[in-house]
């Protein structure tokens, strides 16, 4: 292997670029030595002295900072830098770990929903485990007061984007296009501390539709369904936010989905 490398040369073997390296040469953060003829020319030592100060430019230093810490790479003061730096990346990739797991549940959401658009108010059984959420609840009121308290209690303003939450409400005061809207769960976790409840495991009769969660008539007809197929029906029908108002502009264009607690031999769906 030769003992110096011309700046293209050098550029294939640490991967910087010819203007990065000249940027370094201008600043005196990576010097190379010149040939007779002026040309740049590197040391093999200077290839893992390149590695270095991309390495620590990734860590976050400027280029003066890294500059001093090469000439004084064994002081005491060159290490507490690096502790300093190196925790701030780890709190760095914690939360880039948190966004990619984000970013991996709304590709999986997204994808659900373009299922989902595509078989619109079709009733379906399925099998649930029971579902540990937190649930708010009010003697009267409106569902923009349940959000509100929800707001308060959590402190965040982003927790209705960022977990499932819908309606509980007793089936038995589901009239055609109207029920009472008092309780609210969500499967954040300051609230289900806060507020402990369970949705039950068991058969559901469930559908996805369109329209919000409050005064929405499908509710009303799974529950027709449920009875005319002859199913035990439970106490609460609950209503989940499918999508709401950071995808769709109106309210006609939401998704729910109705899942209504379900007993009985009926296997016309199953």
């Amino acid at each position: 292997m030769a003992n110096h490398f011309t700046i293209k040369e050098f550029e294939k073997i640490t991967g910087i670029s010819s203007h990065t390296l000249r940027f370094f040469d201008k600043i005196d953060l990576l010097v190379p030595i010149r040939s007779e003829n002026g040309y740049r020319q590197y040391s093999l030592a200077q290839v893992a002295q390149a590695q270095v100060i991309i390495l620590l430019q990734k860590a976050r230093f400027t280029n003066a900072e890294i500059a001093v810490m090469l000439q004084e790479h064994l002081s005491e003061n060159t290490v507490a830098k690096l502790k300093v730096n190196r925790a701030a990346l780890r709190k760095e990739i914690t939360q880039l770990n948190r966004v990619y797991d984000r970013l991996g549940e709304s590709i999986v959401r997204l994808e659900e929903l373009a299922q989902v658009r595509n078989n619109l108010n079709q009733p379906f059984c399925e099998l649930r485990e029971v579902v540990k959420v937190g649930l708010v609840e009010q003697s009267e009121g409106n569902i923009v007061d349940l959000f509100s308290t929800i707001h308060h209690k959590v402190g965040d303003y982003s927790w209705s984007h960022l977990n499932i939450h819908g309606l509980r409400v007793p089936t038995a005061q589901v009239q055609q296009t109207d029920y009472p809207v008092v309780a609210m769960y969500a499967c954040q976790p300051k609230l289900q501390l806060m507020h402990p409840y369970e949705i039950d495991a068991g058969r559901y009769l469930s559908m996805y539709c369109a329209g919000s969660m409050e005064s929405n008539p499908q509710v009303a007809y799974l529950i027709e369904l449920a009875r005319q197929w002859n199913y035990e029906i439970g106490e609460y029908v609950y209503i989940q936010q499918v999508s709401g108002p950071t995808m769709e502009r109106d309210k006609q264009d939401f998704l729910v989905k109705i899942l209504l607690p379900i007993d009985g031999d009926n296997s016309a769906l199953e």
